[in-house]
Order: C-alpha cells, then structure tokens, then sequence
C-alpha cells in the first residue's frame, strides 16, 4: 500500500499529513512511516520530535548536545520544546565543554521553549549548559521543584534572561531564607509575564516586589496556584498579606486560579486562617477555578471548616458571570472502604451543585474529583455518585465530569523556608 501511495500523485500532501496527523500518539506507527518515503518522514517527525524530554540519566543529554553538535543532524528544525528532569543530581558527572556551540545553537534554532523540572540547586547546574540554554531564543521558561534559591542565584537567572521571553513558569521555587534583592529594583521591576506561579516561590520576590506595587510594576500572571504557609503565625500572616497584595496587583491578569487549602491534618485549622487574608477583589477575568484538599470525612471539626472556606473564595470573586469552568477535589482519607463511600453518600451533592450553578451562570464544566488513601477499582465511587439524579443528568450533558484516583498521602510537604527542596 505505501509503494501505491509513494508512486502515485493522487493524493495531495495535505491527506498524507492528515493520515499521519491521526496517528500522532502511536510512536510505534510513526516509526515505521517515517521509512516510507522522505514526505512521510518529515510529517512523521513533525510528531516525533516537537518535544524532547531527557530524563534521569546525565548521560542523555551529554549524548544529545554531541548529536545535535553535527551538520548532518536533520531531525532539529522540527524540536521545539526541550524538557529536563531530573538532571544535573551530581556534581562528579563532567558534560563535555569540547563543542562547537555555534553549531548547536544553529541546530536548535526552532527551540522555543525549555523546562528545567529538578531537585537540584541553581549553582550545580553547568555553567556552560546554561549559557547554551540561555543563548537559545527561547520564548517560554520554565523552573519547577529547583532548590537553593537565593540573591546571587536570582540575579544570575534574571541577569541571563534572553530578550525573546515572553511567558515565565516558576513553580515549588526551594529556599533556605527569603533573599534580601534590595538595590536591584530595576532588575525585577518588569515587564515580566507568568505563564504560571506559584504562592511558594512567590516569596522568593517579597522584598522587592512589596516596595514595588506602590510604583506599579509591569507584572502579568497568567494562572495562580495558591497554597498555605505551614510556618509560625506571624510569618504566615505576613506571607499571606503580601500575597494578597500582589493577587490585587496582578488580578485583572489573571485567568486560572488553584486552592489548596491544606488538607485534614493538625495544622489544617491553622492554614484555614491564611485564606482570611486573601483579598480576590480584582480577579475581574477569572475564567478557571480549582479547589482542593477539602474534607469529606463527615468531621464535625473539620468538614465544616473547609466548606465553610471553599464558599467564601468563591463568593469573593468579583465576576460571577465569567467563570466556565470549576474543578473541586475531595479527600477521603477513613480507612474503611464502606465508611468512605457512606461519607460521599451522605454529601449534599444537589445543594452543592445546585448553589454553584446559581452563583456561576456560565458554567460550563464542574469537575469533581474525589481523592482515596487505597488503590482500588473506582467503580464503587462513580456508582454512588451517579445514583444522584441531579448529578447523573449533568453528567449525561457533559457539564459534570468526575474523576476518583488514589493519593497515596493528603499531607503536603513543607516547602518554604525548608532546609532542603522536595
């Protein structure tokens, strides 16, 4: 069949690239017709390679940089986005600096975006790797879970920043101590655009974004994730104020907000007390909300707490008629499977859904998800659910999803002022 299809001009490029388009995810299908023909292996490559994720193993991307180091490589004009995880995890592994980095810049030069997801701290990563990184024109960085954050290191990134950015992501940023960035106002001051942020490595910027928000500085977030400080009451407290402060700064910005709000542990009460600080006045374009960590143990301390919070944030927001799509995660964490399913049983799931839909007249999507301590067929869960008239019609329509999934734990990690990054 692919002999006819290489042989005969009937069928235009436009059909091979929609036959190919189809089978996007079979990696094994590309393979084999990126073989056929060279119209076929550039379509299929398109597929293959767009995205590149080198993982674990140094040794990958050492392997990488001496292969995109050659002429004849071909395979780079259609590599767009670069993902490194977990990489650079010691210092005894020695990347070649011996390459011509002209070449490779000029190999990648359709790179547009590169993730950096790693435990390891800013100053071990190579220096020579990251000047490749940052000589690439890259639009879109992003850092997540990287530790040892601290004046000289964020001075180094801001300093390094490319022109061609236009969307940051900074996510579970570690730090031992908040760094003192007095004198470097300008540097931080903008204009500076999120993809995405988190509230933890928001306080990285605390000392020089506070001062700022007074001048106005030129900072848009795109999506917010807002999480609580588990640290002794004035800090947190002093934490939450800021944060509110930089949610009424870059409110009109912002289009997707997730809360977490604590989960049912000791502190949790505690970590309830943050969102009391939270000001979403100026979330006037809010199109996505996600809420999660809230209780559903049939708690009499604690079930009303967490609902009791979900509901103000969500009174707070200023544009009830703009929000389409809301997500809501419920922890059930009783150790008896018949005791977790008489809980979700007994949830007045018409009332809420009833009183979300009136306060939310755009709904499109409520997505309720319930999290469980045990690995277990799902089945139990979703027949519960469904048995809810209001719920089965809705989901019937396409307007409720539900998920069930196992979290092997409800305790989130400490994550700011830790002595080591997670």
């Amino acid at each position: 069949m692919f002999e006819e299809i290489i042989a005969s001009p009937v069928f235009p490029p436009e059909i091979v690239a929609e036959v190919i388009g189809q089978l996007r995810d079979d990696k094994d299908a590309l393979l084999l017709l990126s073989k056929v023909s060279k119209q076929m292996l550039y379509e299929s490559r398109r597929h293959l390679f767009t995205t590149l994720q080198l993982k674990h193993k140094n040794e990958r991307l050492d392997g990488f940089l001496d292969l995109v180091d050659a002429r004849w490589t071909s395979f780079t004009p259609v590599l767009q986005h670069i993902h490194l995880l977990d990489l650079f995890y010691t210092r005894k592994f020695h990347y070649s600096t011996e390459r011509n980095y002209s070449q490779i810049i000029r190999n990648l030069s359709n790179v547009r975006s590169v993730w950096i997801s790693t435990l390891t701290p800013w100053e071990i990563i190579p220096p020579h790797i990251l000047d490749l990184l940052f000589r690439l024109n890259i639009e879109d960085l992003r850092m997540s879970r990287m530790g040892g954050w601290n004046r000289e290191s964020l001075i180094n990134l801001f300093c390094r920043l490319p022109p061609s950015i236009n969307a940051l992501t900074f996510c579970d940023l570690g730090f031992d101590r908040v760094p003192d960035l007095s004198g470097c106002l300008p540097l931080f001051n903008g204009p500076l655009r999120f993809a995405s942020l988190d509230s933890l490595s928001l306080i990285l910027f605390k000392d020089v974004w506070d001062p700022l928000f007074a001048f106005g500085p030129d900072i848009r977030v795109k999506a917010f994730d807002l999480q609580p400080f588990h640290q002794r009451s004035y800090e947190r407290n002093q934490y939450a104020s800021f944060t509110s402060r930089f949610l009424q700064h870059i409110g009109p910005s912002l289009e997707s907000l997730s809360i977490h709000l604590g989960g049912p542990y000791p502190s949790a009460g505690q970590d309830m007390e943050y969102f009391n600080f939270i000001d979403l006045s100026e979330c006037i374009t809010l199109r996505t909300i996600s809420i999660e960590d809230i209780d559903l143990n049939g708690n009499k301390r604690q079930e009303p707490l967490s609902a009791t919070v979900t509901w103000k944030l969500l009174s707070a927001l200023p544009s009830p008629r703009i929000l389409q799509e809301a997500c809501f995660t419920f922890n059930l964490c009783i150790s008896s499977l018949a005791e977790r399913l008489e809980s979700l049983k007994s949830f007045e799931w018409p009332d809420f859904v009833r009183a979300l839909r009136r306060r939310f007249p755009s709904l499109k999507r409520i997505t309720i998800q319930v999290a469980t301590p045990a690995s277990e067929d799902t089945c139990p869960y979703l027949d519960v659910l469904r048995r809810v008239d209001d719920l089965k019609v809705l989901e019937e329509v396409g307007i409720v999803k539900f998920r069930i999934y196992y979290s092997p734990t409800f305790i989130r990690p400490v994550f700011v002022l830790r002595r080591r990054s997670k």
